[in-house]
């Protein structure tokens, strides 16, 4: 892969190699972000005729120890109101649905738009459907939908995270408190819109149980056993 990106035979350009395979794992995004991050950094560049490295530098420069740390560091070159929903929408799943964010941002459609769109300019996020370029003209303030249209329209809104390592540097964003409060408002969120789904609602609110109170443990452990319970059966049915 870096041979044909610098045009370099392997000879070349093998400690460059193995220097980026240590801080990415040979994972082809985090090679990309990474890469582009030497570049902007001048720690490679092009002289004119060739592609330009210094190891030494390279090896030496105070960079972002990991992928997850690298996609940080973009994150927060971001809007504080695009790091909230990204941060947010991590805590949903690796995909999320834009009824779901803005109910955990508490904003409306057009907001919970604005704060994503460059989220997806930078390659952080990704539509699910085509029906998402619609989002370009109404965050640009110029619609071309009738409003009354947008309540249909919400239901094909759902994005995913371009990798999982965006999704798990979304989620540090967060401090443990919000990443528990997230936890049980989401929660909630399932409950009202859809109780029959106890599992998934259980699953957020053992990862907030240090936020719970006494009673709210309680319910808790009531809701384990249900959801055990539900597994056990689904498993019999299968089998």
């Amino acid at each position: 892969m870096l041979d044909d990106t610098f045009l370099a035979p392997p000879d070349k350009i093998r400690e460059l190699t193995k220097w980026v395979y240590s801080k990415t794992g040979g994972i082809p995004f985090g090679i990309k972000l990474f890469l582009k991050s030497l570049y902007e950094a001048d720690l490679v560049h092009w002289n004119g005729s060739s592609w330009y490295w210094d190891i030494e530098r390279i090896a030496s420069c105070n960079m972002a120890g990991s992928i997850v740390d690298l996609v940080i560091e973009k994150i927060k070159l971001l809007s504080p109101e695009t790091q909230k929903a990204l941060s947010l929408a991590s805590v949903v799943g690796h995909t999320f649905h834009i009824d779901v964010l803005s109910f955990l941002l508490g904003k409306e459609l057009v907001e919970t738009c604005a704060a994503l769109w460059s989220a997806v300019q930078a390659n952080l996020i990704w539509p699910t459907t085509s029906k998402c370029l619609y989002l370009q003209p109404l965050v640009d303030g110029v619609s071309y939908v009738p409003e009354q249209d947008y309540e249909a329209l919400k239901e094909h809104l759902s994005f995913s995270f371009a990798h999982d390592r965006i999704q798990a540097a979304a989620y540090q964003l967060l401090a443990e408190s919000e990443t528990e409060a997230a936890h049980i408002q989401f929660a909630s969120y399932i409950e009202k819109s859809n109780p029959a789904e106890v599992m998934e609602r259980v699953m957020h609110l053992n990862l907030a149980l240090y936020a719970l109170t006494f009673e709210e443990i309680k319910e808790l452990v009531a809701l384990n056993i249900k959801a055990a319970t539900e597994a056990r059966s689904r498993m019999a049915y299968n089998q």
